[in-house]
């Protein structure tokens, strides 16, 4: 089957810490809810997102995401994808980025913000194409 082309979302940013960025994602759950929420589905106005399709990465050591990339490219981007977020990432006024969210389904995530708070800052950079 050939491969098709599609559309992703990727933040970066900085976390105070490994465990305050997974958090972010932590699921609650309530009977009164279909779905569980996280502060980071919450945040970006949509309910629920399936896991599978998204790549939430705490960097403690590599401040220019290299690392990432060089991943992201092996996996699903092209190199002029890759150089394109790699632009993006540098333009950002976010220093020692240490954090990504990747998610491979659009619809998941109706209308991408950014996040600031005072522990956690995430900035969205736009949408990627890859072939799956």
């Amino acid at each position: 089957m050939p491969k098709q082309e599609r559309t992703g979302h990727i933040w970066v940013g900085w976390s105070k810490n490994e465990d305050i960025f997974y958090d972010f994602f932590k699921e609650t759950y309530s009977e009164d809810l279909e779905f569980p929420l996280n502060k980071f589905i919450q945040s970006q106005g949509g309910v629920w997102y399936d896991y599978d399709w998204v790549e939430r990465i705490f960097h403690p050591n590599d401040p220019k995401l290299e690392k990432f990339f060089s991943y992201m490219n092996a996996l699903y981007i092209s190199d002029a994808e890759t150089g394109r977020l790699k632009k993006m990432c540098e333009a950002t006024e976010i220093d020692n980025l240490n954090a990504s969210v990747v998610f491979f389904e659009d619809a998941d995530v109706p209308d991408p913000q950014n996040i600031a708070e005072e522990k956690l800052r995430l900035n969205f950079l736009g949408e990627f194409k890859y072939a799956f």
